[in-house]
């Protein structure tokens, strides 16, 4: 089967090669850039295993002519701009990575009557912040460029289902991994604790910022993820939400880093204003009784056993 991974350079893309590989598949991935370092690393573990190809979503001549050239029987859009905070300066980028290009690939595949599978990969940040579990049906209300994208995505792609394409919505909510960068809150937290962790050992003190630690997620694990949506690849094309199923503050999973080493995070994390985020959220719950139902699967990482694994691998670097 030849499948094609759109903008697939980042670890979802990276597990969803993966797991494609093993199934022999002929795979292809674009990215804007071939030269980017993420790009090069990509080659590097996959060798002749899959071919990274240079593509323009947004230029409608060129998506017809590499999708023609490919023939792909399913393709994956993970494109586009996905940086919550970069939206509110990057808008038109945001809106044509993630809406637009998604529009002109579906476009292509109901005009060309390609016999080809479409799944849209979208957020959890086109649901309004709620108390209450978040399923296909819940109200959405973006707060932010980025989910506003995302949700024009998510409305485009159950259009094209209904003209006949075989296209599905992947909701994901916050996923981690050994490869995500560490900038992001998850891997920020396990690399404090471990500096901590240092820190105590050698009587030194020293503070580590962060913004709202009162914000509630639900996390997941990439590797999990990819696996749940290649199950729905095989049902009908249908949306469908992709999620560990508990939430957890950040503070919560401070404490759970910092316990590991016997601290107390408080001994060591301060509140910056700097780093509060625009357009932030406070809660964002999911509910995966439809994912129980649909493809019998539970995961079993969520936010705590994440921080375990994330320490764990930082520990060996």
């Amino acid at each position: 089967m030849k499948v094609l991974v759109i903008g697939g350079t980042g670890q979802i893309g990276f597990y969803l090669c993966k797991e494609l590989v093993k199934k022999k598949n002929q795979i292809f991935v674009t990215t804007r850039n071939t030269n980017l370092k993420k790009s090069k690393l990509f080659k590097k573990f996959f060798g002749k295993k899959i071919k990274i190809l240079n593509f323009n979503i947004k230029d409608e001549k060129n998506v017809k002519k590499k999708i023609l050239k490919i023939k792909p029987s399913i393709i994956f859009y993970l494109a586009g701009q996905s940086s919550v905070q970069k939206s509110f300066t990057n808008i038109k980028e945001t809106l044509e990575s993630n809406y637009i290009g998604c529009k002109n690939i579906l476009n292509f595949l109901k005009n060309f009557h390609l016999n080809c599978k479409f799944i849209n990969f979208t957020s959890s940040e086109i649901f309004q912040s709620s108390k209450k579990k978040n399923s296909i049906y819940s109200k959405k209300n973006p707060v932010s460029p980025y989910g506003l994208a995302k949700f024009k995505s998510y409305q485009i792609t159950k259009q094209y289902r209904e003209k006949g394409v075989q296209s599905y919505n992947a909701i994901l909510f916050n996923c981690e991994s050994e490869i995500r960068p560490k900038n992001f809150v998850l891997p920020k937290i396990c690399l404090a604790a471990i500096a901590a962790e240092k820190l105590f050992k050698s009587s030194k003190v020293s503070k580590f910022n962060f913004g709202n630690i009162k914000i509630i997620r639900d996390w997941g694990w990439a590797e999990e993820y990819v696996k749940i949506i290649l199950e729905y690849t095989n049902l009908r094309p249908q949306d469908f939400v992709v999620a560990s199923g508990k939430s957890f503050s950040i503070e919560s999973l401070l404490n759970e880093a910092f316990k590991f080493f016997s601290l107390n995070w408080k001994d060591y994390v301060k509140y910056n204003s700097a780093f509060l985020r625009k357009g932030e959220a406070k809660y964002r719950y999911a509910s995966i009784k439809k994912m129980k139902k649909d493809i019998g699967y539970t995961p079993k990482i969520n936010g705590k056993e994440i921080i375990h694994k994330l320490i764990n691998h930082y520990q060996k670097c």
